[in-house]
């Protein structure tokens, strides 16, 4: 053992005192001895020079070479130990690729290789093009990629037959020739190769070759830009100087182009243009453009190009409510530096949902209109549009205000560092608890506006919270794993557990005898605080969604009830006591909402493809089912205190969503109202209104029985859940946009309310 050790001493030692033998280096390639940093350059001669790095404890280099894609390198030269330059003066084939390597020769006879070095040798010019400078003369351009050429040699030929003939030598570095002699009407081809003289032989590059119609020869480069709600402009590059001018041709079917209009010929260092002001907004056009000769012959077809002239509405367009009796349009003004000759602004409004007309004109310079005509039984809708001499723009979008009984403003605004995902609010609503992605409980104080309390614990964003029945408590569900309950009163964890992946729920029983919890392993588990023990656990067949406890405040038991809904096809009902299944509600498609009136006994699910079902708790048959019609998602389902109304939110199709209340009794439908984006929440107050919220930034409050918008809310961005306070005094909010929001009651008025 003592001999094995010294050997690895003395072999360490040994590598440390060796250049470059560190293999944690990032550069090291297997042996301290191979070359480094081998590169390679083409001189002008057309040979390549090779240069790497010796390492030292070698006896000379071997310098090997191969064509990339054959497999077996060939030794070209061996150099001396001092050597660390050399050059390939052996090549005799160009526009391609060689890889080459550096091998050291070391005393003990073995080999040490450097990494490959792939080289490519380029020989051929590249990118032909003529300018046609008279009837019998083309001046061809190309672009020189060779250090080496002695040369070029331009070749012409009439296309169809006869072999190549030589009609230039240019010399090396120049990349330009004009052909003369040309007859016209006549189909050429024209070549450039490069020549290379090397042992007094000469070397030629493959030809460079491209046809030639010594006609007027096409535009090319076609563009067309708006450049007024009349005018199109369509340039082009002139590649002729023998033309009379051109002719410009519009399709409205790219098939059948008809002749709009005709140039003089430019010169060339004039850009070559034509505007159209005879075309229609709002249609797609099509253009081509033909050089013309003396005799009006016309000459080789450009390239089509496609535009849609519009004539875009002003932006910026919202109304501001200034009071009870006078609200203030505004809107954009019309870039100053356009050469659009705006000569005004249209503001057209309606009432109800008539038609718009005409209210007023206004100059160029205007950006707003103060409205004072204000009737609070009429719903009004204004849009505003720009108008030149000859065309009116797009009108903006509608906005539309009406007069509200029922009002509701931001009374606070509860910021975060992340965005909100989930609240709850205690019983006696005097705390409301938030849980944001950036892993953080907080408990706000709906009371007074102190300094809210946080929970500090989780690692990453937090899911789901919910208070305690007796208010002392709050529990937490997060995509660290794990759940835990808080004591607000010393804001400490007094019971937590990790799971085996993201926990999506967590409540407490009635009595916080037990915590119940679900995650995204399909499983959900009943603990024991006390015990600090795991009762029992079963799954779903999906992530867990929802958990349903009887906590009704008027029981003096423990919960007797558990609900469960995983993101699968099955509603699952358990009886707590005996750790049973009671019963299962199963659906066609995937579950994604639920929810429970445990009192009356109904529950009310939401399925994929738009199927809605109320449900009696205890039995496994529902009371009725209906579908959306466009089959959308059902996101969210609501059902109010008496369970005598029952709401739902879908995904949006298109840019539509709807928020739709049912009857339970017969499942008929009440009334629906719009979103533009996903429903994400709902709430149903005792007093018969329904509030919304969705992704595209709003909440809306309704009418329970008619479905009339009453208000409307904001968010910066999308938001996730919405709650009515008990006598629907207040509204609670949060969103993407960083903020818990608390909405009150305020004195009638006006809102906008799209």
């Amino acid at each position: 053992m003592k001999k094995i050790f010294l050997l690895i001493l003395i072999l360490v030692v040994y590598a440390c005192t060796r250049e470059h033998s560190n293999i944690f280096d990032k550069d090291y390639n297997g042996s301290p001895d191979a070359p480094d940093s081998l590169q390679t350059e083409i001189n002008v001669n057309g040979f390549i020079e090779i240069t790497w790095q010796d390492k030292g404890n070698d006896t000379g280099f071997e310098v090997w070479r191969k064509f990339k894609g054959q497999p077996n390198f060939v030794k070209i030269a061996q150099t001396s130990p001092e050597s660390v330059f050399f050059t390939d003066t052996s090549l005799v084939i160009f526009d391609t690729t060689y890889v080459y390597k550096i091998v050291s020769i070391l005393p003990n006879g073995k080999t040490a290789e450097s990494k490959e070095n792939i080289t490519f040798v380029p020989f051929q010019p590249l990118n032909l093009r003529f300018f046609q400078v008279s009837a019998s003369e083309v001046r061809l351009f190309w672009d020189d990629v060779c250090k080496f050429e002695d040369g070029y040699i331009v070749e012409l030929r009439e296309q169809g037959g006869g072999n190549y003939q030589t009609i230039g030598n240019i010399s090396p570095n120049d990349t330009t020739f004009l052909a003369t002699n040309l007859f016209l009407s006549t189909n050429y081809s024209l070549s450039v190769k490069t020549k290379f003289l090397k042992n007094n032989q000469e070397i030629l590059s493959k030809r460079l070759e491209k046809g030639f119609v010594n006609n007027l020869s096409a535009p090319s480069s076609l563009v067309a830009s708006q450049q007024t709600d009349s005018k199109i402009l369509i340039a082009w590059q002139d590649n002729t100087q023998i033309e009379s001018g051109y002719k410009v041709f519009r399709s409205i079917d790219s098939l059948n182009f008809n002749l709009i209009g005709s140039t003089s010929a430019f010169q060339t260092s004039e850009i070559a243009q034509f505007a159209d002001t005879s075309f229609v907004l709002d249609s797609t056009y099509h253009y081509l453009v033909r050089a013309f000769g003396g005799q009006n012959e016309l000459g080789e077809i450009s390239d089509t190009i496609t535009i849609k002239p519009d004539f875009p509405s002003p932006k910026n367009f919202a109304i501001n409510i200034d009071n009870q009796n006078q609200i203030t349009l505004n809107w954009s003004t019309w870039n100053v530096d356009s050469l659009w000759a705006i000569s005004g602004f249209k503001v057209q409004r309606r009432e109800k949902d008539g038609d718009f007309f005409d209210y007023q004109t206004l100059s160029s310079e205007t950006n707003s209109l103060v409205y004072t005509e204000l009737n609070e039984t009429v719903t009004y809708g204004f849009r505003v549009a720009a108008f030149t001499e000859k065309n009116i723009s797009d009108f903006s979008f509608r906005k539309t205000i009406k007069y509200t009984p029922t009002n509701y403003s931001l009374s606070r605004n509860l910021p975060h560092n992340g965005q909100v995902n989930a609240f709850a609010v205690n019983s006696i609503e005097t705390k409301m608890a938030t849980a944001s992605e950036d892993g953080l409980v907080t408990l706000w104080n709906l009371i007074a506006t102190s300094f809210p309390q946080t929970f500090i614990g989780h690692t990453k964003t937090v899911i789901d919270v919910n208070f305690s029945t007796d208010n002392g408590k709050i529990i937490s569900s997060s995509s660290d794993s794990t759940f835990k309950v808080w004591s607000i009163a010393s804001g400490t964890s007094l019971f937590e557990k990790k799971m085996g992946d993201k926990v999506t729920k967590s409540i407490l029983s009635r009595l916080d005898s037990l915590v119940i919890t679900g995650g995204q392993d399909n499983v959900f588990s009943v603990w024991s605080i006390k015990g600090d023990s795991l009762q029992w656990s079963s799954s779903h067949e999906g992530v867990i969604v929802n958990l349903f406890t009887d906590n009704n405040d008027l029981n003096t038991t423990d919960s007797k009830i558990l609900i469960t809904q995983g993101f699968d096809r099955e509603l699952k009902v358990w009886d707590l006591e005996t750790k049973t299944l009671s019963n299962t509600k199963t659906e066609d498609e995937i579950i994604i909402s639920s929810d429970v009136k445990f009192d009356k006994e109904k529950i009310a699910t939401g399925s994929q493809f738009g199927k809605i079902t109320f449900w009696d708790l205890k039995e496994t048959e529902s009371f009725w089912t209906q579908t959306d019609s466009l089959n959308r998602n059902i996101l969210r389902v609501k059902l109010n205190s008496e369970t005598t109304l029952l709401a739902s939110g879908t995904s949006a199709l298109q840019n539509d969503a709807e928020v739709k209340v049912w009857d339970t009794a017969n499942g008929n439908l009440l009334w629906s109202g719009k979103h533009h984006k996903n429903i994400r929440g709902l709430d149903i107050s005792e007093n018969s209104f329904v509030v919304s919220c969705s992704e595209d930034s709003t909440i809306k409050v309704w009418d329970a029985i008619d479905g009339e918008l009453l208000w409307v809310g904001f968010h910066q961005g999308a938001v996730n859940n919405v709650k009515f306070s008990k006598n629907a005094s207040k509204i609670y909010s949060i969103g993407t946009d960083k903020t818990a929001k608390i909405w009150s009651q305020s004195v009638p008025g006006w809102i906008v309310i799209e």
